[in-house]
């Protein structure tokens, strides 16, 4: 048998991305965005998203204090 390289394998199509792929993405991205909006109708965050306002402290934390052991 003879060994076939990686770009024999690569086809044109696979070059960009489907207009399948673009599809699956906006409908992945609506139903995230319908469910941060129904958590947010309930009071609470998904688990894998924290709230914005954490997210900012996390970012803004003061640089930790080295101490010499």
């Amino acid at each position: 048998m003879a060994a076939r390289s990686q770009t024999d394998a690569v086809g044109p199509s696979t070059a960009e991305p489907s207009l399948t792929c673009a599809m699956a993405a906006t409908f992945l991205d609506e139903i995230y965005r319908n469910l941060d909006e129904t958590y947010a109708s309930l009071g609470l965050a998904r688990w894998n998203q924290p709230p914005a306002q954490a997210l900012w402290e996390a970012r803004n934390l003061p640089p930790a204090e080295t101490t010499a052991a």
